[in-house]
């Protein structure tokens, strides 16, 4: 469950999503702690009082642009997300943490993935997940890249669950953040 940070961070809204899915807890890979996009410290600043927005669910530490150069506290997280800005994506840097999380164990999702370039870039690094609003929008879009990059291969879409991504789509006209 993401946070919408990327648009602009709503907590009532985070809390409203939240509380919707709360059914569905169990099945959540993960839900990212509010985030500052493109600023790894700011970022560290909100996680540090997470608990305020976990709302009963275990957040994940959303990676920014920076975090190549700070302590990222892997203890404390069971997942990352990675954002930050595209540029920051398409680096090495931002490869590296990937690399590094994977290497320590942990669940990887890279958001904003809406091309076969960047999918290909964050498969090759062993990415476990990932999300793009083009292609939630546009499921030809989704298959192309599938097709493209592994025929009849598992996929990091691959773990989509249908169930609990219907119940999220549903409320996206709502007040979805």
């Amino acid at each position: 469950m993401d946070n919408s940070a990327f648009i602009s961070f709503n907590e009532q809204k985070f809390f409203r999503l939240q509380e919707r899915n709360k059914a569905y807890a169990a099945a959540c890979l993960f839900v990212t702690c509010p985030d500052i996009v493109g600023d790894m410290r700011r970022t560290l600043e909100v996680w540090r009082h997470r608990e305020r927005f976990a709302n009963g669910f275990e957040l994940c530490l959303v990676i920014q642009n920076g975090a190549e150069d700070l302590e990222i506290p892997w203890d404390e997280t069971p997942a990352v997300f990675i954002g930050g800005t595209d540029p920051w994506k398409d680096s090495k840097a931002c490869l590296d943490v990937v690399r590094t999380a994977k290497m320590l164990g942990k669940h990887t999702h890279c958001g904003r993935v809406n091309q076969i370039k960047r999918y290909k870039l964050f498969a090759e690094v062993g990415a476990d997940t990932c999300d793009g609003s083009s292609i939630a929008l546009h499921d030809y879009k989704l298959r192309a890249i599938a097709r493209e990059y592994n025929n009849d291969a598992p996929t990091l879409f691959d773990q989509i669950d249908t169930d609990v991504e219907t119940t999220t789509t549903e409320h996206a006209g709502q007040d979805a953040v």
